[in-house]
């Protein structure tokens, strides 16, 4: 998981891209998850509720990483 952490930091939307261009599945340590409305920069309220019951979920695992 540090590897792709680790490529999303350097390549940023482009690896989001290759992982979107390459189907990768979401498993036990890798969430994604998109905005309600991506064009407002402020996170609503659902955008909250749902970062953190993603967040509790790896808290209470081995970690993970959201995307």
């Amino acid at each position: 998981m540090r590897d792709l952490y680790d490529q999303l930091i350097a390549k940023g939307e482009a690896a989001v891209a290759q992982l979107v261009t390459e189907r990768q599945q979401e498993n036990v340590s890798l969430e994604f998850k998109t905005k309600s409305n991506p064009a407002t920069g402020e996170p609503s309220r659902d955008d909250r509720r749902n970062l953190g019951i993603a967040l509790s979920a790896f808290a209470n695992s081995m970690g993970g990483l959201i995307v």
